[in-house]
């Protein structure tokens, strides 16, 4: 029987399989509920503790419907399990590796077959036979009592002879040890973390007994968590500028704004000062008019003072919640604030980078001061004191030499910066590439009266912008009028299309469009809506021959 009054560490909780135990841990990272494929309800959850905060053990939770599951107010709280079970994910082997005392140099028990498969030279193996309760099979093999020397560690004579400094050289393979509440006899309580001021939970099972020592653990705990830093390392999480299309990855990002984009459909706006790679696109541009390339993946823009509180320089990755995930992660999700999400789908929307939030994402403890985001911040605060740190990662060393501009001395800007100026009329000069023209066809591009009027679609990892040419700007910009051949071909360089040996098209070829510098002039069309009537400008840009 367990008792309910002692607590086990992670680290010894670990070697206990099949046992029932009692644990407290920090909540270090959040599955959200799935239903099973029977009737149960069902999440993860992983916690951590000073005996082994690295990688934690996780806490699978079976109940009967969704409000009997732990409903977790923030990653880095605490929660307290009665009578959960010991088990070993997809039964496999554990390891025991040499120890002082025993003299084990190499030795595999399989928790599957019940056997003890000695590997190498082993040292006193009578005696380990013994303490493991084992009986001999075949040469080198061992059958063994799953319960007996698993459970009370006891050899044939003695009964119940613990061997805990062997436990502690266990090692788990091809199969992860975790804990399992069970709905009919386990129980839980949640607690506050760091920044609790009572001990009193909020929330607790049908189960649950509070006991005079709860206080004592809680409190230990959160003395703990005011210094401790997960020591991950560069390599779990990946910055925006690594994301590949169709892959899960874990992200560390600020949360730079929340909202309801349609009814009842909602999107998390994520940032962490690094731009997401440049995608390639379609080469069909026949469909700008009826369907042109969107702006934004949310049906309207942005208001212009959400748009002014935006980091003006890195990717925005627009983040949609998949079926069911709105009500249980949008209530973790807070402006302004830093998380490391686990499992986040990356794909492309309409020529857009579009993360996902899917059943399998999960949510990490993220302390004010993790390292990580330090670490994070501090590579954006070096990227804006460059000179030129406010070009696209993509386009280093220098842009292509496509175009030329008149203001070499005039530093860059992105075209967030563009967006979010706060002057309706003003010049910039920044690097883009072209996605998309109109009209396409270079022989439309002059009007009935000769005069140039295009609409180039401008992208950088910032923004979309619809940035026209007009007139004399067209002019300066196509060198005059040369013939629709020789406009096609300059088209072409700019929006990255594919040319075979005889000058056609290839029209099965991705293209990617280069970086190209433009600079751009604010202007507006109604006096008595200049900010809703604004819209941009290509001057004094040249293609070059």
């Amino acid at each position: 029987m367990v008792d309910d009054y002692k607590f086990l560490q992670i680290r010894d909780a670990i070697t206990s399989i099949n046992q029932k135990v009692n644990l407290i841990g920090v909540i270090f990272e959040i599955g959200f509920p799935k239903q099973t494929k029977g009737t149960d309800c069902f999440c993860t959850l992983k916690i951590i503790d000073e005996s082994r905060s690295k990688p934690g053990i996780s806490v699978n939770f079976f109940a009967e419907s969704m409000e009997m599951l732990p409903h977790v107010a923030s990653a880095g709280d605490i929660i307290q399990l009665s009578h959960v079970v010991m088990t070993v994910a997809g039964g496999s082997f554990i390891s025991f590796a040499r120890h002082p005392c025993h003299g084990v140099t190499g030795l595999r028990v399989n928790l599957r077959k019940s056997e003890m498969v000695l590997v190498g030279e082993v040292e006193n193996v009578h005696e380990l036979v013994n303490l493991l309760y084992c009986k001999p099979m075949t040469f080198g093999v061992w059958s063994f009592d799953l319960f007996s020397p698993l459970g009370s560690m006891g050899d044939a004579t003695n009964g119940c002879r613990p061997i805990s400094l062997l436990e502690r050289q266990m090692k788990t393979h091809c199969g992860e040890v975790n804990a399992v509440f069970n709905k009919r006899f386990s129980s839980f309580a949640l607690y506050e973390g760091i920044g609790g001021e009572d001990c009193l939970p909020y929330q607790v099972s049908s189960k649950f007994r509070p006991r005079d020592l709860d206080k004592t653990f809680i409190k230990g705990l959160r003395k703990w968590l005011v210094d401790f830093q997960l020591d991950e390392g560069l390599t779990k999480f990946l910055f925006l500028r690594e994301i590949k299309q169709e892959e899960r990855v874990n992200l560390i990002c600020k949360i730079v704004h929340i909202c309801e984009v349609a009814k009842d459909e909602w999107m998390a706006f994520l940032w962490d000062g690094t731009d997401a790679p440049p995608i390639s696109l379609p080469t069909k541009l026949d469909d700008e008019m009826n369907n042109p390339a969107p702006l934004q993946l949310e049906p309207m823009p942005l208001p212009g003072d959400v748009l002014c509180t935006f980091p003006t320089i890195g990717t925005i990755l627009r983040v949609i919640f998949d079926q069911g995930m709105q009500k249980h992660l949008l209530r973790f999700l807070h402006t302004g604030k830093w998380v490391k999400f686990v499992n986040i789908l990356c794909e492309v929307h309409s020529g857009l980078w579009r993360g996902v939030f899917t059943p399998f994402t999960k949510l990490q403890y993220t302390p004010n001061e993790d390292h990580l985001v330090s670490a994070w911040q501090r590579l954006y605060n070096e990227r804006l004191s460059l000179k030129w740190g406010r070009i696209p990662y993509s386009s280093f060393p220098w842009p292509s030499n496509i175009t030329v501009v008149d203001y070499d001395n005039v530093p860059f800007v992105t075209l967030r910066d563009v967006l979010s100026y706060s002057k309706v009329t003003a010049k910039f000069k920044c690097v883009a590439r072209v996605v998309a023209a109109f009209p396409w066809q270079a022989e439309d591009f002059l009007s009935p009266l000769g005069t140039y009027r295009i609409r180039l679609t401008l992208e950088d990892p910032t923004a979309r912008i619809h940035a026209f040419l007009y007139g004399e700007d067209g002019e300066k910009f196509f060198g005059g009028y040369p013939s629709v051949d020789a406009l096609t071909q300059k088209l072409n360089k700019l929006l990255g299309l594919t040319v075979s040996d005889n000058g056609k098209q290839m029209n099965n070829s991705p293209r990617n469009p280069p970086w190209v510098q433009f600079c751009l002039k604010s202007y507006y069309l109604s006096k008595t809506e200049v900010w809703g009537s604004r819209h941009y400008r290509i001057f004094d840009t040249k293609v070059v021959e």
